[in-house]
């Protein structure tokens, strides 16, 4: 497995998240925003500032973290927020096309393996509930989204997102699993599979463990993203609060000891969420699990 980090958890300097990657080890790292843009914001000089920088630390691209096909509507009636906090991209469904299409050009110049996508915005001005028959528009959806990858030679990953209508990964398996090309993919994202409410799921994909959504879907994952979540009382009633990766109640052990035991190879990127310091310390923390999980997972076989 790969260690991975996405810059802007470091600092939206995307030097200065460079050389701190460098400086614990890392040399892989993902791209999401840099200089407070998007990478799909980003013009020529920028892109070739951003290859000129990976050549000087010798780091290379695990995925580009694109935010398409996030704050984009399934469907016309369905009115779309804004993430607070967060930067994406913006726009009508024909501009997200017209986006990806940059954002390919943008993986060739930086030899970036993947490019993540969204399935799309959860509505504001309704509550439909996720299950087989919003699945169905997502494929219709993403089979023309794909036909774009095939003619630009592109690799997608769909990110499962609570605030989307694939926000566990086996609802995004079913999209692959309609669309059926080898230019679609998963990403997964066990914290936002852990921090979905389930009264927006149909009851098939309520109560499913992360571990057991790991072993259906990882046929499929090319990337992985880590971060960690503790309960906290507020007023009487319990929310998920985001903290140190490997300080939560996230049981990424035996997720780790499942990704070894079936070879995983791909990359595990940061995504934290935290602040800085905590995001430093959960690199540390990230290592010595990893590290742990390989090694006694090499005795376990040995003392076999």
């Amino acid at each position: 497995m790969k260690k991975s980090i996405i810059t802007d958890q470091i600092s939206m300097d995307f030097e200065q998240a460079l050389q701190v990657a460098r400086t614990y080890g890392y040399n892989l790292v993902e791209i999401h925003a840099v200089w407070g843009k998007t990478i799909e914001m980003l013009n020529e000089s920028e892109v070739f500032k951003i290859r000129q920088l990976l050549n000087k630390y010798e780091i290379s691209v695990s995925c580009l973290g694109s935010t398409l096909f996030l704050v984009c509507p399934l469907l016309e009636k369905y009115e779309v927020n804004v993430i607070e906090n967060y930067l994406t991209f913006n726009g009508s469904y024909i501009e997200h096309i017209e986006a990806l299409k940059k954002v390919a050009d943008i993986s060739k110049t930086l030899n970036a393996p993947y490019i993540r996508v969204f399935p799309f915005r959860y509505p504001a001005n309704e509550k439909p509930k996720i299950g087989d028959e919003t699945s169905q528009i997502l494929i219709e959806k993403f089979a023309n989204i794909v036909d774009l990858a095939k003619k630009y030679d592109i690799k997608l990953l769909i990110e499962n997102c609570p605030h989307s209508m694939g926000p566990i990964g086996i609802i995004n398996k079913f999209i692959i699993d309609g669309v059926k090309s080898k230019y679609l993919n998963l990403l997964w994202d066990p914290g936002n599979s852990f921090n979905t409410s389930e009264e927006i799921l149909s009851d098939k994909y309520t109560n499913i463990l992360l571990k057991d959504e790991l072993r259906e879907i990882l046929p499929f994952i090319r990337h992985i993203h880590l971060k960690d979540y503790y309960p906290r009382v507020h007023d009487g009633k319990t929310n998920l609060e985001l903290v140190t990766f490997g300080s939560g109640i996230i049981e990424y052990r035996k997720l780790f000891s499942i990704l070894i035991n079936n070879g995983y190879k791909n990359a595990l990127s940061l995504e934290t969420e935290v602040n800085i310091n905590d995001t430093l310390l959960s690199l540390k923390t990230f290592d010595n699990i990893l590290n742990n999980e390989i090694f006694y997972n090499k005795n376990s076989k040995l003392n076999k």
